[in-house]
């Protein structure tokens, strides 16, 4: 039986990056980074992400939108 796809999301604050994969590790591969930004918080477990279907439609491979920014919101 294959593994359980899962959902993962994280966010630089301009874009969310969300994957479909197995593991933390595959989803961090897939992300193309190296450091456990599972550990941090900055990534997490997200079944129901506004991208989780788009992701589980092509497992690894990476699903990037464009965060909307309040420039007037902004400070200097």
């Amino acid at each position: 039986m294959a593994p359980k796809l899962k959902v993962f999301e994280w966010s630089d604050g301009f874009h969310r990056f969300t994957v479909a994969a197995t593991s933390r590790p595959k989803a961090l591969a897939a992300w193309g980074i190296q450091q456990d930004i599972f550990a941090s918080g900055l990534a997490r477990e997200a079944p129901e992400a506004e991208d989780a279907e788009a992701a589980r439609a092509r497992p690894g491979v990476v699903v990037e939108r464009g965060l909307a920014v309040d420039v007037g919101k902004a400070s200097p």
